[in-house]
């Protein structure tokens, strides 16, 4: 449901657009989506892992049609014989690059063969990451209009490379730069309709995110190596038990406070992601904080195990229903004016992604 403020845009002539809030809102149980996973996983084994792809489409189609946006719902529109299909050509495309190497290798050359598999890889993740945006927002609907992507390989490859030769090259520092440059070229090739999404974010305060977290790891780390080069100064006088047990104390300090970096980093990630982005004129907004994600990991990851992992569909709609409620899009937008501009897309992308283990869509 729309939520209606009173105060109008002044930059609309004659019929003034109110500024409206449109939230998210996620219905899927728990239970229901337990059910598509018992099938799917049932019938994934009777067929030898083949209809794997069918199941992955019947529960986004779930995912997508559960899933509100002022009012109206998301549709899934891929089919399991494009997944197949793509997982085909993405196999084969990367055996031969896997059967380069062992060529090479095989004559003498490791290293060689080793250079070209990361080069290989290198062109191909961003093969995959424009594949993977342009057939999921291709199949994906609201209000019977399909969303699009309009960027091309060639351009995507460039700013992507630059990307990795400027982290290689500052030994990560520059990781930033190429997450912000590449990620700000997708998002601004996408399109609802003829409508777009733009990012306005800044690489440079991505940048002081990381460098900040990296120094408090840093600090931290140097702190538990002092600690351990006292500690162990004073186990000469002690027993090796008590010595032992001081380490690992510290050791399991060091890793609380680097998971706590890391959730820090998460959230202002997802933060700086979302809130630079808009649509039309209207941004996106989100309120995810550390206690709040902290809660869905810890209870996600107890459930998982308590249960032994069959808890995986409800810490699927947990996680589904936390990222709706803790995001909106907020502004002066007519949705009635959004008009269709279909595109066509292969899935072969989506299953490179998939073999290289890349989630490229998900913030």
């Amino acid at each position: 449901m729309e939520t209606i403020s009173q105060t109008p845009d002044s930059t609309t002539a004659s019929a003034p657009i109110l500024k409206r809030i449109f939230p998210f809102t996620f219905h899927g149980t728990g239970s229901a989506l337990f059910g598509i996973f018992v099938m799917n996983v049932l019938k994934t084994v009777l067929t030898l892992g083949i209809y794997s792809f069918w199941g992955k489409v019947r529960t986004r189609q779930f995912l997508w049609g559960q899933t509100e946006f002022a009012g109206d719902r998301f549709g899934y529109h891929g089919t399991g014989k494009e997944l197949i299909l793509g997982w085909l050509k993405a196999a084969v495309l990367l055996a031969g690059l896997v059967a380069l190497q062992n060529v090479v290798g095989l004559r003498g050359h490791v290293l060689l063969g080793a250079l070209l598999l990361w080069l290989g890889i290198a062109f191909i993740l961003p093969v995959a990451q424009i594949g993977t945006w342009r057939y999921r927002l291709s199949r994906t609907s609201w209000r019977a209009v399909r969303f699009s992507f309009k960027g091309e390989v060639r351009p995507f490859l460039l700013v992507s490379l630059k990307g990795m030769a400027l982290t290689v090259v500052t030994l990560g520092a520059g990781y930033a730069y190429y997450e912000c440059d590449t990620r700000g070229y997708l998002i601004n090739h996408c399109r609802l309709g003829k409508t777009a999404f733009q990012f306005h974010g800044k690489a440079k305060d991505l940048f002081w995110v990381y460098i900040k977290h990296g120094l408090v790891a840093l600090a931290g780390a140097v702190v538990l190596f002092l600690l351990l080069m006292a500690g162990r100064t004073v186990s000469t006088l002690q027993t090796g038990g008590a010595a032992s047990a001081f380490g690992f104390i510290m050791f399991v300090l060091y890793a609380f406070l680097y998971g706590l970096v890391l959730l820090s980093i998460a959230v202002r990630r997802r933060r700086f992601f979302w809130n630079q982005t808009t649509f039309g004129s209207a941004e996106f907004k989100t309120s995810v904080t550390m206690s709040s994600l902290l809660a869905l990991y810890l209870t996600n990851g107890l459930l998982l195990l308590c249960t032994l992992g069959l808890a995986f569909p409800w810490v699927t709609v947990r996680t589904r229903r936390y990222d709706c409620e803790h995001l909106l899009l907020s502004g002066a937008l007519d949705l009635d004016t959004i008009e269709q501009d279909a595109q066509t897309a292969t899935a072969v992308g989506e299953e490179l992604s998939g073999f290289l283990d890349v989630d490229t869509i998900a913030g």
